[in-house]
């Protein structure tokens, strides 16, 4: 029974790595616009970069992401962590996004990487409200402020942008710790290593947590 259990567990890493190395190898073939995404030298964990779209409060940012890759992936979500900080109702303070298609419930093997940084891409256009968003207090302040009062939302959301997401040329990002749950905590120990991507497209980021 048990070397029947390990012989499935193995099959799914297995099916794991073959899906990624082909979604990878999908997006060096045909890459989304605004979107970059790199593997590292563990193949679950993926970093990805996401330009503010125009006429958004985010416009001109460049967006970090840390994508954490669960063992039995594609039948479970990608974990996603955004590392620079932004001011947006599916984002809180610590990276965390809370969007209807990463829960367990609403995730399909259909969907793959790309699906979810292009929905990810979405949001910064069109923000999100689900049930999620509304009950949990780290997401629903935002919320409240971007349907009752968007002009001040969008005040803050801008100067979030213009402070820690403006690209600067050569520069390497900060380590950063993240403030999270202990398990996500756990899960995200290692995104404090900076990213190797190309010198055109480096930043500073620095996170500011109480």
């Amino acid at each position: 029974m048990q070397n029947s259990q390990t012989l499935i567990t193995n099959n799914l890493k297995m099916q794991c790595v073959e899906r990624l190395n082909e979604e990878l190898e999908k997006f060096r073939k045909e890459p989304l616009g605004g979107i970059s995404l790199w593997s590292t030298k563990n193949i679950h964990y993926l970093k990805a970069s996401i330009e503010g779209p125009e006429s958004t409060a985010y416009e001109k940012g460049l967006f970090f992401i840390d994508i954490l890759i669960p063992e039995n992936y594609p039948f479970e979500p990608p974990n996603m962590c955004v590392l620079t900080p932004i001011y947006h109702p599916n984002v809180d303070s610590c990276g965390r996004v809370c969007i209807k298609l990463l829960n367990k419930d609403s995730w399909t093997p259909e969907y793959d990487i790309s699906t979810m940084l292009s929905h990810f891409q979405y949001l910064l256009s069109c923000p999100q409200f689900n049930d999620l968003v509304m009950q949990r207090t780290s997401f629903r302040f935002v919320a409240e402020e971007f349907l009752k009062n968007r002009t001040l939302f969008l005040n803050k959301a801008q100067k979030y942008t213009m402070e820690y997401a403006t690209p600067l040329k050569n520069v390497t990002i900060f380590n950063t710790v993240i403030k999270m749950d202990r398990p996500v905590q756990m899960q995200f120990k290692h995104i404090a290593e900076d990213f190797d991507i190309p010198n055109t497209k480096r930043m500073k980021v620095s996170r500011l947590l109480s």
